[in-house]
């Protein structure tokens, strides 16, 4: 680090433990949005190919979570998998998952805020869905700076609604069967003109990448590797702990959807099947209260996703990414709930400008980035031949190196299905190498004169903020 970077003494303090690191990642990860939101975009776009996308995404999301786990143990870090990488591959590599990172986040809440508007819409018709979007995107901000460890027991609170919502939903699935788990995984079917047809092998594809994006977000526990007591040793557990429940939410109510529709064509068809599915098995009134009950956990979501993407940018700060008046600010940390209000506020407002360049944007941008798990990749790889990870009693991902040769080969995959979309995976792909042009630039003519490198913070407890 650059000698001025001392005059940044303010500071995030440790004082959260496992279980409310725990309920921050499930927040982040959301299993009820997942369900109620991806899960039901991948059930229109696949059909049942759903079924061995969520088999095989639960999979491949419980592998990035290991390798995530080992990275945030060795190197504990608000700003997530950049300190990492850029301690295995050098400044340069980490520097650009740190762009892609912060490129990228704001359009997470935004996706977040579209998916509450589109639920409550039918309270305010009246209320455009980007006006609701930006005005929940502006009490999630507020609710961001509260301290860390108050917002991880509401975002828990919250997180009990949404397991009993899914719990509910799959209840109603088991209920009423139409066919058997072997039907729709051996013979997955999409819409058709009139009637349901077989599913494609890209169509299937495309189901595991959606699926195991959904089933994903376990890593987002390293945002808090700076609060988190004693992260060294406790983080891993976390990421492995959220690696297993998350998936398990998300993937056994779908799983359940896909035998229980009577009519597949139908649903596959309809707009709002699961909501459909609910009122015709549990009544209207069951269905209003799910609806409020999905936009809740929607909510739940873009709050923690906020608080933890706030992390994120205030780490550029600390580290002095971009020039001084900008780092300064991001690093502001608030004197009473030692949250970094500057970063909040920065991400919020971004986030607002990415609500309104419109949803097809941001589903564009998201779904391209498939560039910064090939750097996670290649530092869980090299990271341990170097002896960087995995030592002296920290967390470390078993079978080296079979995972992180699984994800390097899972990140060929994804391009290939990304390349293979061109509405919205390919101009992705090409939106997101600009990105990383640019950022390369950066790097070589603002940051590397100054010697820059990403500072790892100490395990032992941190000066008072001032």
């Amino acid at each position: 680090m650059p000698s001025d970077s001392t005059s940044h003494r303010q500071s995030l303090h440790r004082h959260i433990g496992t279980l409310g690191v725990l309920l921050l990642t499930l927040s982040i990860a959301s299993p009820g949005a997942s369900v109620f939101q991806a899960g039901l975009v991948t059930f229109k776009l696949t059909g049942t190919s759903l079924v061995v996308g969520a088999l095989l995404g639960f999979g491949i999301s419980v592998i990035i979570s290991l390798i995530y786990a080992e990275l945030a143990a060795s190197f504990p870090h608000a700003g997530g998998m950049y300190a990492p990488v850029g301690e295995v591959l050098g400044p340069h590599a980490g520097f650009v998952v740190q762009i892609l990172w912060l490129v990228g986040g704001p359009t997470t809440p935004a996706f977040f805020a579209f998916g509450i508007a589109g639920y409550i819409h039918f309270l305010v018709p009246l209320i455009p869905t980007y006006v609701l979007a930006m005005t929940a995107i502006v009490l999630a901000t507020m609710m961001s700076i509260l301290n860390l460890r108050t917002n991880s027991w509401i975002t828990g609170a919250f997180l009990s609604f949404e397991v009993i919502g899914i719990i509910i939903f799959s209840g109603l699935c088991l209920m009423h069967p139409a066919r058997s788990l072997g039907e729709v995984l051996l013979h997955p079917v999409i819409a058709g003109q009139s009637v349901a047809i077989p599913a494609s092998f890209s169509t299937i594809g495309m189901s595991v990448v959606l699926m195991a994006g959904a089933c994903g977000g376990a890593g987002t526990a390293a945002f808090f590797g700076e609060e988190m007591c004693d992260a060294k040793r406790r983080i891993g557990r976390v990421v492995l702990l959220a690696a297993i429940i998350m998936p398990t939410l998300v993937c056994l109510p779908l799983v359940l959807f896909a035998m229980s529709a009577s009519d597949l064509q139908s649903a596959m068809s309809a707009e709002t099947p699961f909501a459909d599915f609910i009122a015709k098995t549990g009544g209207e009134k069951l269905r209003q209260v799910i609806n409020l009950g999905v936009a809740a956990s929607i909510f739940n979501a873009l709050l923690a996703c906020i608080i933890g993407w706030t992390r994120v940018f205030y780490s550029t700060g600390r580290d002095r990414l971009f020039p001084e008046g900008i780092s300064r600010f991001l690093v502001r940390v608030h004197s009473r709930f030692h949250s970094p209000w500057g970063a909040a506020l920065l991400l919020g407002a971004i986030s607002i400008a990415a609500c309104a360049l419109g949803e097809r944007f941001i589903y564009v941008l998201s779904s391209g980035e498939v560039y910064s798990t090939a750097l996670i990749g290649l530092s869980a790889l090299i990271g341990r031949r170097r002896r960087l990870t995995g030592q002296n009693g920290i967390y470390r991902t078993p079978l080296f190196p079979m995972f992180p040769i699984l994800l390097l080969l899972w990140t060929v995959i994804t391009i290939g299905v990304s390349y293979e979309d061109p509405e919205n995976g390919r101009p992705g792909m090409f939106i997101w190498l600009a990105v990383i042009g640019l950022a390369s630039w950066y790097y070589r003519f603002v940051l590397k004169p100054k010697s820059w490198s990403a500072h790892i913070p100490s395990e032992q407890p941190l000066e008072p903020l001032v």
